[in-house]
């Protein structure tokens, strides 16, 4: 999104809430539209639009968004759906069930959030282990399932050189 497209969603946003914007000096307003194209500048205008407009469809409380709600509400109708825990547990006990000669692989058929909570070795250890309770085994997955969905959410509303400097950091670490 660029300075003119801020500009039209923030004046939209001003429209909505006038009360909170009433006493703002042009300084400020320019201010703040420059901060909302900068922190949306990754993302389509008619993302950003689609999202405002659906904070205020639902807003009940009179405030206008703060740019951290209208990343949520981006990610809430636009992003796709990260698997319900349950569901990516069904994914990981089919793939315990064949992965006593084929982990790799079934370690690789697993979508990209999943394999954050698993590997090949554990996946070939859960299948091996008969004495193992599913019932522990899957309430320790689904826990780190949510944190890895949680992670990655909050990874994905993040600017693009926020993520560079985060890639960047962790690389220096492994060196």
């Amino acid at each position: 999104m660029d300075i003119e497209e801020s500009r039209r969603i923030m004046a939209a946003i001003r429209t909505a809430y006038p009360t909170y914007y009433h006493d703002m000096s042009e300084s400020e307003l320019i201010q703040a539209v420059k901060l909302w194209a900068e922190m949306f500048a990754d993302d389509p205008a008619r993302d950003v639009a689609a999202a405002v407009k659906a904070y205020m469809a639902t807003d009940t409380k009179g405030f206008p968004p703060s740019i951290g709600q209208i990343k949520a509400k981006m990610q809430t109708i636009g992003t796709p759906d990260h698997l319900p825990e349950t569901a990516a547990w069904a994914l990981v006990r089919k793939a315990i069930a064949d992965s006593i000669y084929h982990a790799n692989e079934q370690f690789d058929a697993l979508p990209e959030t999943v394999r954050a909570c698993v590997t090949p070795d554990l996946l070939r250890e859960w299948a091996m282990d008969e004495s193992a309770s599913e019932q522990v085994i899957a309430s320790n997955f689904m826990r780190s399932y949510r944190q890895a969905v949680k992670y990655q959410k909050e990874l994905d509303a993040l600017p693009t050189d926020i993520k560079n400097l985060i890639e960047d950091k962790a690389l220096k670490r492994l060196e």
